[in-house]
């Protein structure tokens, strides 16, 4: 258990400390701008998801509900982004979306 937490969230803090920085500066290069700026919602988000990893893998042991809850999070943020970001957006997803949440809120998918 101890190999597999120290790779997985090895591997994460190699992304965040190298690679995004790495892509900021290409894009530089490349003349087009990426900045580390994000918006809150992303912060916010990326917060709760450290945080939910934290509580998964203190004690370093780990049972099927602890991981469906780490794949539930992660599913209701991808649905989230989905649908935040379309709807601002305003274009044919939009209305994809919308459909979506309907028929979720009304027992119909």
């Amino acid at each position: 258990m101890d190999v597999a937490i120290a790779i997985s969230l090895g591997s994460s803090l190699q992304i965040a400390l190298f690679v995004v920085p790495f892509i900021v500066l290409m894009g530089w290069a490349m003349g087009r701008p990426m900045s580390l700026n994000f918006d809150p919602f992303a912060t916010l988000v990326l917060t709760l998801a450290v945080i939910n990893t934290q509580f998964a893998s203190s004690d370093a042991r780990s049972n099927w509900l602890l991981g469906l809850q780490l794949i539930a999070t992660y599913i209701l943020i991808a649905f989230v982004f989905f649908y935040v970001h379309t709807k601002a957006d305003g274009g044919a997803l939009a209305m994809v979306a919308d459909a979506v949440v309907a028929g979720v809120a009304h027992g119909v998918a």
